[in-house]
């Protein structure tokens, strides 16, 4: 049964503050529980259609380029991929259809070379009402889609399509129509690190499929991997949970994480290019860890809104535009507003450099500390497990009372497998970003108010640093080369994350 706990912490002095709770839901898998994604054809004959000729355009604008991007890093978060412009709209996209099933398909595939994944961008609402978009991978293992005109973002005038995994994929119209559809690539996102072992990611921190406890296993299934892609195509990793409203019997998307995670970027973060994958995990306790292929398979959620955000205590409240289950049904976390106290024992569930999602269990050491990131954090000290990269913005739970979040991963040490003394983290304070988002969590109605794109003065600022990949022949059924073209760009220097005791851990 879905309740909201209230008690009283008692506090020096005669006053007493009132601490709010809420405890986890869970929604187990359906029975036949299935992941098959709808495409444009019948999945049995998908693949054998992607060998047919269409055009493949190729561009070459990163190519070689991986460490020299990694080393221009600015973003405090786990950045992992750079954008391109596409000058594609005046150049013809599509060729021939081919007519199946009383229905005209159109096919055209792009390679970004070298990239470990891709997000194409484009303008949706160039859709007629008879065409339905899909981007699926090469191989036809996963279609996302069908979008169509409906699906445009009329605040951003464009929208970044699901990540695909490989450095190639497929947009593919169905149309009722023989005339050529009008949509084109605008940009891509390449990813030059891989979207999972981003960085070689330590051996130490224990995979969410070794936890015993039946409570922490389902909340598990609330722990997501948060993709944030800005309008120029600059994307980032980070973690966050659901979070449950207790009073209402709806099951609210609401997604909490950090608010650094999205700082920082040099453009505009709509809500709709947030992307969040479920359950990606190791498969059993000693099961090896699974190729990044599998990430075309797993679920997925967009956001649709920023509910709030603080910059001062490191906090985000995210609005999702809906949650799949999955196969192993999907919690809803609970959460505490009390203080923690020094010596209790926690849990972080998260994924490191990306990775499959990990285990780190503790205890808490300080508490009322201010860093850099954030105002009257929590520290935390791992007796087992690490966080890195890619960790940030996951929850901090307490063990004891049925691992309610209290806390999300702000910054921390550079950690070691091998020292456990400095495997310390900083936590936000969830207790003051409720102050905030309280409304969202206990209100019976819930207040509907959110934001469709984030802006700070670290975020969206400045003149926009072109880089392009043009076409420079007509596609003619085969590949054709792409040509780099750089305007005004300055390759950035290091940021110096290195600042010991208060370094940032996305």
């Amino acid at each position: 049964m879905r309740f909201l706990i209230f008690g009283l912490i008692l506090v020096a002095g005669p006053l007493a503050a009132l601490a709010e709770s809420a405890d986890y839901t869970f929604v187990p898998p359906p029975a036949k529980a299935t992941m098959t994604a709808s495409g444009p054809m019948p999945a049995s004959a998908l693949s054998k259609a992607l060998q047919a000729p269409f055009p493949r355009y190729t561009v070459d604008t990163y190519a070689g380029q991986a460490e020299t991007l990694r080393k221009s890093q600015t973003m405090p978060s786990l950045q992992v991929a750079k954008g391109i412009d596409l000058d594609w709209t005046d150049q013809p996209f599509f060729e021939e259809p081919v007519l199946r099933d009383s229905a005209y398909h159109w096919q055209a595939s792009i390679q970004s070379v070298d990239a470990t994944a891709l997000r194409v961008k484009v303008d949706l609402s160039t859709l007629r009402s008879d065409e339905s978009l899909w981007i699926v991978d090469p191989t036809g293992t996963r279609p996302f889609g069908p979008f169509t005109a409906a699906d445009a973002d009329p605040a951003a005038g464009f929208r970044w399509l699901p990540t695909v995994i490989g450095d190639e994929c497929v947009l593919w119209v169905k149309s009722e129509s023989a005339d050529t559809p009008r949509i084109t690539a605008l940009g891509l996102s390449h990813f030059y690190d891989s979207p999972a072992t981003t960085k070689g990611s330590m051996p130490c921190p224990l995979p969410a499929d070794c936890i015993t406890d039946t409570s922490l296993q389902e909340i598990s299934t609330g722990i997501g991997r948060l993709s944030v892609t800005d309008d120029r195509g600059n994307s980032a990793l980070c973690s966050g949970a659901l979070i449950n409203n207790a009073t209402t019997e709806a099951l609210e998307a609401y997604f909490l994480t950090a608010d650094h995670c999205f700082q920082d970027f040099p453009g505009t973060i709509f809500a709709s290019a947030l992307e969040v994958i479920w359950d990606f995990r190791a498969s059993g306790c000693d099961g090896g860890e699974p190729s990044t292929a599998i990430l075309n398979t797993l679920p997925r959620s967009t956001g649709a809104a920023f509910l709030g955000n603080s910059a001062t205590i490191d906090g985000m409240l995210l609005q999702l535009a809906a949650v799949p289950v999955g196969t192993r049904g999907r919690a809803y976390l609970g959460w505490d507003t009390r203080t923690p106290t020094a010596g209790e024992a926690v849990v972080c569930l998260h994924h490191p450099s990306g990775d499959p999602m990990k285990e780190s269990i503790g205890t808490v050491t300080r508490t009322g500390v201010n860093s850099s990131f954030g105002e009257n954090q929590t520290t935390l000290s791992w007796t087992e497990g690490i966080t890195e990269g890619g960790s940030s913005g996951s929850p901090s739970l307490f063990s004891a009372t049925n691992f309610r979040i209290f806390g999300m991963l702000s910054n921390g040490n550079f950690q070691s497998c091998s020292s456990a003394a400095a495997r310390l983290d900083q936590y936000s304070s969830f207790r003051d970003f409720f102050d905030q988002i309280g409304g969202f969590l206990v209100d019976a109605t819930p207040p509907s108010a959110g934001r469709s794109a984030y802006t700070t003065a670290g975020t969206g600022g400045g003149t926009p640093t072109t880089v392009r990949g043009c076409i420079m022949e007509g596609a003619a059924r085969r590949n054709v080369a792409g040509d780099l073209l750089v305007s005004g760009l300055a390759l950035l220097t290091l940021l110096g994350l290195a600042r010991f005791g208060n370094t940032p851990t996305p």
